[in-house]
């Protein structure tokens, strides 16, 4: 082509001012050549980046921009592009107008006339170099992931990073410097970055360039990259380490302990046992792999050893004792402390030390997961989850956490607690948030929000979320424990009603003991009092055993009242007049009330409606709130003032019809405080001083007080503002008291009847026989079960009475004696004993189904258990008692 004609040609090619204009903004570089591949034009954009003047000729100007090493093959390939005439591609390095080489994508594409034939080349050149940098950093990465992945040793792993910075780099090298040996020197030029540990500046990596260096923006975020990695790879060497020194300890320890540690399967088999174990059971090491542990067990201990065992690897603890037998033959005691392990498998283990019991850390268990795996995590989680940021603002909650707030998760994003809750819970949670951005630790509090159903109790689990370079946000856990604190009130619930039963059969069984040890002492009492005063009738000494008989009636219904109560026996009810009770209840406490100068005003209702009750233990009830307020009063200064009260009141309000006597016992003294008023019912619970109370009084009375289908309560509106007021509700008295029937007279089969009397008390017995002799029999005295066997041999009585309990032959083994050997005698056969109360005495009582006289008795009683035995159809195992 002629000179004129390239004119021409570019003339025509760059005619186009538009195209120039375009080609001028564009943010790559262009250029155009003729069909013949010269160059005949560049953009703006290649001027300004090679710094070449625009008024310069590109063709000439072309091989000055590029890499002279790699030109040659740039020529080549543009040349055969040039021929074939087909676009193409190729990674060219240009040198900037600073001098620097930077590499460019190149493209060239034929432009083709109407006729197919090509006019010129349009060419475009991109910048490729962060793409480049980006690619060799990435490659970076993934050699120092290699390098750190399977590395524990800390100066390996700062060898391997130093040596891959300094090839990447060009760094002089790395120090990882403890935070106490850095000085802050520097000045060279480098990077000094902080590592942290739990919050705290622990260490800081410093890299070294000998001369200062213009970073770029890539090569820091590549440098923080490195580093973070780094850091986490010596954690972990170090936390690995940590645990490979601990492991050795513990080896080193177990080993060197002169008692015997080891592991045994569930299935008994020996997994693990130390030294000083193997020297127990005479057995080296090899022998002891395999071996079955109860097989080592002496025969005599193995049963129990198992069901230890079992209990073990049922996951309790466990402490005993067992023999072992040595290969060797030699028997051996271990006092065994065991402990569950559980093995790898999911099955449980034995985990035993004598004497000591060795807890065994479990190793920390890490948990990483992808945002992916969070998000979905989150959306599947079974507690509430959350992210709030430093103004308290949600972030991010998961549909569980919006339960809590009662709303769509997107009402709640973008409010604050302020907006969501009432003022109070506003201020708990944000007061919180603040303790946890302040002291940049996890936390864990119950809170409680009310009108929730659902999360009304909570746990909440806040935590810092720290990002380097932002500000710090709160993450949180909220595990919904409502159901949970319900089910523990429940439980405290059942807890404290069957602790009040068991303390209530504990009473029982105390007053059951007491009252069973007073019954021959007072049957001796009852009989010799009743015959003195039968005898010295009309005379001053029958008086005196008249009042012997009725004191002695009075403690027999005493005991009798705790052992009903003790057995939960109804008490044996008459009609009487609440007020008398009263009268005698302060009778009996005149003493006391005068010497402490109490007042005792009464306001008794004389129209007061009789109640069908036991008037002995509703006296003792009386007594004993009377006797409580005289205590109490003597603890106060001033007036001291006793009110006692009786009113007919309604089942439901002041209706006498549907009645209830009320009586109120009220005292001016210093009350009962407020924090044990729910406990002063329960048996042994006293706020008296030692040796003044028992804590029985009121658990005795308010069981009576139930029994007769009352109530028995501590009441606020007392008389005066201060003192202790007791009010008992008892139902009034309906309809005709029902009379017991009188037992009919007794009509001896003969004239003069005879009866053996078996008691090892000889008091008793003579007492009782005394009893039968002035009801016309002929009595003889057994001191024991072997003395009745061989009488019953020798003749036949009438009556036998026959105590239970006896120390050579008791009453149960004489019932079986007479039930093989003299049956047709068994119908005269009855028990006289004190003691009713006992499962077994009661079983006993309930299979023989003869007659039962308690202790203490009379001769009413008696008169009643003769009755029954010589009434035809009529001996039947009722209990016949005073």
């Amino acid at each position: 082509m002629t000179t004129g004609e390239k004119s021409r040609s570019r003339g025509e090619v760059l005619s186009e001012a538009p195209f120039r204009q375009l080609a001028d903004h564009l943010p790559t570089l262009c250029f155009i050549a003729d069909r013949d591949g010269r160059i005949m034009w560049c953009n703006r954009r290649w001027h300004d980046f090679t710094g070449v003047p625009r008024d310069a000729d590109p063709e000439r100007a072309w091989p000055q921009v590029h890499d002279p090493v790699s030109l040659p093959d740039i020529r080549e390939r543009w040349h055969e592009a040039v021929k074939s005439g087909l676009a193409g591609d190729a990674v060219i390095s240009i040198r900037s107008g600073s001098g620097e080489f930077r590499p460019f994508l190149t493209r060239a594409e034929p432009v083709r006339t109407a006729e197919g034939e090509i006019s010129c080349w349009l060419g475009t050149m991109t910048d490729i170099t962060e793409q480049r940098e980006a690619e060799r950093d990435q490659r970076f990465l993934i050699a120092l992931n290699d390098a750190l992945r399977d590395e524990l040793d800390a100066a390996r792993i700062e060898q391997a990073v130093d040596a891959l910075l300094r090839g990447h780099l060009g760094v002089e090298g790395i120090a990882i410097i403890d935070v106490e040996e850095d000085d802050g020197a520097g000045g060279d030029g480098g990077i000094r970055i902080p590592l942290f540990t739990h919050g705290a500046v622990a260490a800081t990596f410093h890299i070294r360039t000998g001369t200062p260096r213009a970073w770029r923006p890539t090569e820091l975020r590549l440098i923080e990259e490195a580093v973070e990695r780094t850091w986490a790879a010596l954690e972990r060497a170090t936390a690995e380490r940590a645990r490979r020194e601990s492991e050795a300890r513990q080896r080193a320890i177990v080993e060197a302990t002169p008692e015997c540690v080891k592991i045994v399967a569930e299935d008994g088999t020996l997994l693990y046992m130390n030294g000083a174990g193997l020297r127990m059971i005479d057995a080296e090491p090899e022998q002891a792999s395999g071996l079955h542990v109860p097989a080592l067990v002496a025969a005599d201990h193995r049963a129990r050893w198992m069901e230890q065992h079992r209990r073990v690897c049922a996951g309790e603890a466990a402490a005993w004792e067992f023999d072992v037998v040595g290969l060797q033959g030699n028997r051996r005691r271990m006092e065994t402390h065991a402990v569950p392990l559980p093995a790898p498998d999911g099955t449980m283990q034995q985990l035993a030390v004598t004497r000591d019991v060795t807890e065994r850390h479990a190793a920390e268990e890490r948990l990483r997961a992808s945002e992916a795996l969070l998000a979905g995590f989150m959306k599947n989680a079974p507690v509430g989850m959350y992210l709030k940021d430093a103004e308290g603002r949600y972030l991010m909650l998961n549909p569980e956490m919006a339960k809590v707030f009662g709303r769509p998760i997107g009402e709640v994003i973008g409010r604050t607690a302020a907006e969501l809750f009432g003022a109070e819970q506003a201020t708990m949670i944000a007061a919180h948030d603040r303790r946890i951005l302040e002291r940049r630790m996890p936390e864990r509090v119950e809170e409680f929000l009310p009108d929730l159903d659902a999360y009304g109790w909570s746990l909440v689990v806040r935590f810092p979320v720290l990002v380097e370079g932002e500000q710090a946000r709160i993450g949180g856990f909220d595990i919904d424990l409502s159901e949970r604190k319900r089910a523990e009130a429940e439980l405290a619930r059942s807890r404290e009603m069957v602790f009040q039963s068991e303390k209530l059969t504990a009473l029982g069984s105390l007053l059951a003991g007491v009252s069973h040890e007073l019954n021959n002492p007072l049957s001796v009492i009852l009989t010799l009092s009743q015959l003195l005063e039968a005898q010295a009738q009309g005379t001053p000494l029958g008086e005196r055993a008249a009042k012997i008989r009725a004191a002695a009636g009075r403690c027999a219904k005493i005991v009798q009242s705790f052992l009903a109560m003790a057995r939960q026996k109804a008490p044996v009810r008459t009609r009487v007049d609440a007020n008398e009770l009263i009268h005698a209840a302060l009778d009996l406490a005149s003493y006391g009330l005068r010497t402490a100068g109490i007042e005792v005003v009464q306001r008794l209702d004389p129209a007061l409606p009789p109640l069908d009750v036991d008037s002995d233990q509703l006296s003792q009830v009386l007594l004993n709130l009377i006797v409580n307020a005289q205590h109490a009063l003597e603890e106060s200064d001033g007036t001291r003032t006793l009110v006692i009260s009786t009113e007919a009141v309604g089942a439901h309000g002041n209706d006498r019809r549907r009645g209830m006597v009320r009586i109120t016992v009220a005292d001016n003294g210093p009350g009962v405080p407020a924090e044990i008023r729910h406990r002063i019912f329960e048996p042994f619970f006293t706020s008296k001083p030692q040796g003044v109370g028992t804590g029985i009084g009121l658990a005795f009375s308010l069981g009576v007080v139930e029994a007769h289908g009352g109530t028995l309560r501590l009441v606020e509106d007392a008389p005066w503002r201060q003192g202790a007021c007791f009010v008992a509700e008892l139902p009034a008295a309906t309809g005709a008291m029902p009379k017991v029937a009188a037992p009919s007279p007794i009509v001896p089969p003969n004239d003069r009847a005879s009866a053996l009397v078996v008691d090892d008390d000889r008091d008793v017995g003579e007492a009782l026989a005394e009893l039968l002799a002035d009801e016309g029999y002929d009595v003889e005295l057994a001191c024991s079960g072997q003395e009745a066997k061989t009488r019953l041999c020798q003749r036949r009585y009438d009556a036998v009475l026959s105590d239970l309990r006896m120390p050579d032959m008791d009453g149960r083994a004489l019932f079986d004696w007479m039930t093989d050997q003299l049956p047709d005698q068994l119908a005269r056969l009855a028990f006289v004993t004190g003691d009713t109360l006992g499962a077994s005495s009661r079983s006993f009582l309930a299979r023989a189904g003869r007659p039962v006289l308690e202790k203490p008795y009379d001769m009413e009683s008696l008169r009643g258990l003769l009755h029954a035995l010589h009434a035809p159809g009529k001996a039947d195992a009722r209990a016949v008692s005073p």
